[in-house]
């Protein structure tokens, strides 16, 4: 069978940058043992920024033992923990999901809203009629702003199903 490649090492020509006035580029180094030879296009550096978001940088085949990574002001603020993926040439790969983080400064806030109250206008409806409208009303900050026409109320009972309010107005 094939065996899978051995990461000995990585190393950052920078682990702290800023991206405010201009977009950084960070190289990692990769320092990697396989009897096969790496396939560096299927190997790569992945940002998690959120469950269903990240960054992911791939290396280039005629560039080996490199991963260089951009970053811009659009990127998440603060500490990002990465992953590695190294590929062989068979298909057979070493995976880290906590390898290791940088810090970015200048980057887009992450911090996310705080609810601070929620009330409606009606606290029970009959539907056997006819359908009802319930209002509510929220109070949140964010340092960046709330956009509201993205944000979701979520009922749900018990576990038959859901049903989702999104927001229209300023709160």
């Amino acid at each position: 069978g094939n065996i899978s490649p051995v990461l000995n090492n990585i190393t950052l020509d920078q682990d702290s940058i800023d991206v405010s006035d201009q977009e950084k580029t960070i190289n990692f180094a990769i320092d990697v043992t396989d009897t096969s030879g790496i396939n560096w296009s299927k190997s790569y550096i992945y940002f998690p920024y959120t469950s269903n978001t990240g960054k992911r940088c791939y290396g280039v085949d005629n560039i080996p033992n490199i991963i260089s990574c951009t970053f811009t002001s659009a990127d998440p603020d603060g500490e990002l923990s990465y992953r590695v993926r190294i590929e062989d040439i068979h298909g057979s790969y070493f995976y880290d999901g906590a390898y290791g983080s940088i810090l970015i400064e200048g980057g887009r806030e992450r911090t996310p809203p705080v609810l601070q109250s929620i009330s409606t206008d009606k606290i029970g409806v009959d539907i056997s009629q006819q359908n009802q409208v319930i209002n509510y009303n929220l109070s949140a900050t964010d340092n960046s702003g709330i956009d509201w026409s993205n944000s979701q109320i979520a009922l749900r009972r018990s576990n038959d199903f859901s049903v989702y309010a999104t927001g229209n107005g300023s709160n």
